[in-house]
């Protein structure tokens, strides 16, 4: 069937760092060799440390919800909709962005994040089909510091461990 697929979001920032450069597919990291050690030197001739990674699909700080959407969540969808799981996996740093690709906002429905497009998406499609036997498990899981937590299951308090991740 498939495999995993990576993607990265630029979140936008109002001062965007000079040593990153994307593409479609890669976000290429260049950095003075002085970056790496405790020795800052100004000098012109330093030599530069690159290293480009890859991805199925790089969004720049400009993408728009519905095309993180379209790109990441559709095929997901797509695929359920035939009877099998799916994941989406949102990873980063506190403050990079994730609750908003995921959530989006709830002041403006064109901001809306990957779960309320994809909820739109599944229960449209049950809407045209014949069947009355259809039977949907949803999962929202935050993992902290090695500690999931089942953010949609009222059975736990809000903030309460569900499982202990392994080690």
């Amino acid at each position: 069937m498939g495999h995993i697929k990576t993607f990265l979001r630029v979140k936008p920032s109002k001062n965007p760092c000079k040593y990153f450069i994307t593409t479609d597919q890669s976000i290429r990291v260049s950095l003075p060799e002085s970056f790496f050690s405790n020795k800052f030197n100004k000098s012109q001739h330093q030599r530069i440390i690159s290293h480009e990674f890859l991805y199925d699909g790089v969004f720049g700080s400009d993408a728009l919800q519905d095309q993180i959407f379209e790109a990441v969540a559709m095929p997901v969808v797509e695929r359920f909709l035939h009877g099998y799981n799916g994941t989406i996996f949102a990873y980063g740093q506190t403050g990079s962005g994730k609750t908003y690709t995921i959530d989006g906002s709830q002041k403006y429905y064109q901001e809306r994040g990957i779960i309320p497009r994809i909820l739109s998406a599944i229960y449209s499609n049950i809407r045209q089909k014949d069947s009355k036997d259809i039977s949907i498990h949803v999962t929202y899981m935050e993992i902290y510091k090695e500690v999931g937590y089942d953010l949609l299951n009222p059975a736990t308090k809000a903030g309460s461990m569900i499982i202990e991740l392994p080690r």
